[in-house]
């Protein structure tokens, strides 16, 4: 996941617990159970579906309704993410979507967030900015009773989304549909030329069939190569111009070990680690050609026979 999830709980007062993540690179719902076991006074879920990623929400709402755990998805890289056939984000009681500018929905920076919960709701709107009873102005909302009390009680920290964002944002969601299948076939160029040119050396996580994915993010992992060899394929892509984002560097935000550095607790997360250590991470951009993606494949795959020793 990412650095701003711990940063919000610790901001909350809160104390985030680690759980282990899989080659899948979803969260290990295995290790969720001990980790609940191990943390009886967990109240919160925080599920991140980094990159689009996506875990078994059948059986996360299964183990959230059996611990009495409240469920709260982090769908930032999840904008046209489904789970059968619907928009990700519709189990939890309160999702958030991102809008910056490294996601399907860019609006330079921005986000919103979705929730069926009327109490909830009543509590967005005084704490977006709303006050006195200038409720009545949004178009969709709870009932008057509810607002009430949230206009008492809530602070008003003017977190609302300014006009241009928004305006920005419409047709981005408008033509969404469209733009998921352009960003999917670009990525299954990418990914048939990784599989044909270094299958044996790349593995790129496959996801569960219940889910409707987005490939605007290109995520793999190197089998069967040492730290040394590994440094090599780095050098080899970024020397070639595609500048893949090792996970396990000392600057990447996503490596639980960097968010120590500001107070974040220590856990040892050994299966997460070993993935990382061999994993990448690249954009997909979406102003770039049809016939970039293969090429840049290509540098990928060649920079794995280098530094696999099978081509000099």
């Amino acid at each position: 996941t990412f650095t701003a999830l711990p940063s919000t709980i610790m901001r909350l007062g809160a104390e985030p617990v680690l759980v282990e993540a899989t080659k899948s690179w979803t969260m290990d719902l295995d290790d969720l159970e001990k980790k609940i076991a191990a943390f009886p006074d967990a109240k919160v879920l925080l599920l991140s579906h980094m990159r689009g990623k996506v875990c078994d929400m059948d059986r996360v709402v299964e183990i959230c309704e059996k611990n009495g755990i409240t469920l709260v998805e982090d769908c930032a890289h999840s904008c046209g993410v489904t789970w059968r056939g619907k928009q990700l984000g519709y189990h939890a009681r309160v999702t958030a979507y991102s809008t910056q500018s490294d996601k399907v929905i860019n609006s330079g920076e921005g986000g919103f967030i979705t929730t069926d919960d009327d109490e909830i709701a009543a509590k967005i709107i005084y704490l977006s900015g709303c006050y006195e009873r200038r409720y009545g102005k949004h178009a969709v909302r709870p009932a008057d009773e509810l607002c009430e009390v949230a206009m008492a009680e809530m602070p008003n920290l003017s977190c609302r989304m300014n006009e241009v964002t928004a305006a920005v944002m419409r047709p981005l969601i408008k033509n969404l549909p469209q733009r998921v299948a352009d960003y999917n076939r670009r990525y299954d160029s990418v990914v048939k030329v990784l599989r044909e040119e270094a299958g044996d050396i790349i593995v790129v996580p496959t996801q569960d069939e219940r889910v409707g994915t987005v490939g605007d993010h290109l995520n793999f992992y190197l089998t069967g190569v040492t730290d040394e060899q590994n440094a090599l394929f780095r050098q080899t892509c970024v020397a070639m111009g595609v500048p893949v984002s090792w996970f396990q560097s000392q600057v990447n935000a996503r490596w639980h070990v960097n968010w120590r550095k500001y107070g974040s607790p220590t856990f040892d997360l050994p299966n997460t680690d070993e993935v990382l250590r061999f994993a990448y991470d690249l954009k997909m951009p979406p102003y770039f050609d049809d016939e970039d993606f293969p090429a840049f494949a290509k540098v990928i795959a060649y920079a794995s026979q280098v530094a696999a020793g099978n081509v000099e």
